[in-house]
């Protein structure tokens, strides 16, 4: 915030001596009028990214199996990949049980979403990947490929 004078101050929520906040002031400063403002972005790290969104924005493609996958419990943030290439997160709250197998396909994907969700028979962190476009499969690492909705699909556009 600038005030008059063109001195700057950085906004917080205004609190007595105690550190309790003070709703009378923060009544006064939401009855400014905003004249203008900046976005500054921020990079985060790759470990940062992971802390946020419990994705890994290093792309690494699915790895296939062959059992079917009974019951699949995944979050919510997705890394997005044009191509192997990070472009940031997408949310869904699709869930991805009852899908059906597969077929053979040989379609390239080059939209890809992933997030990580720990395999309940093992105990073990394993990458989920969702094929936006191509064969648009849903892939559990070390499962057989299941076909995507176009329900499920169309919650990452």
């Amino acid at each position: 915030m600038v005030d008059d004078r063109g001195r700057a101050t950085r906004p917080g929520y205004p609190s007595d001596s105690c550190g309790l906040p003070k709703p009378g002031g923060l009544a006064a400063i939401k009855e400014l009028t905003p004249v203008g403002s900046t976005e500054h972005r921020i990079a985060l790290s790759d470990d940062q990214i992971y802390e946020l969104s419990h994705c890994r924005p290093a792309y690494r493609p699915a790895t296939t199996g062959t059992a079917a996958l009974a019951s699949l419990s995944a979050g919510s943030v997705f890394c997005r990949f044009s191509a192997t290439e990070f472009v940031g997160t997408s949310s869904t709250t699709e869930t991805f049980d009852g899908l059906p197998p597969a077929p053979d396909c040989d379609a390239v994907a080059t939209e890809v979403a992933s997030t990580i969700y720990v395999d309940r028979p093992t105990n073990e962190e394993r990458l989920l990947t969702v094929e936006l476009d191509g064969c648009r499969r849903v892939i559990a690492d070390g499962y057989a490929p299941m076909q995507a909705s176009d329900e499920l699909l169309v919650s990452f556009r």
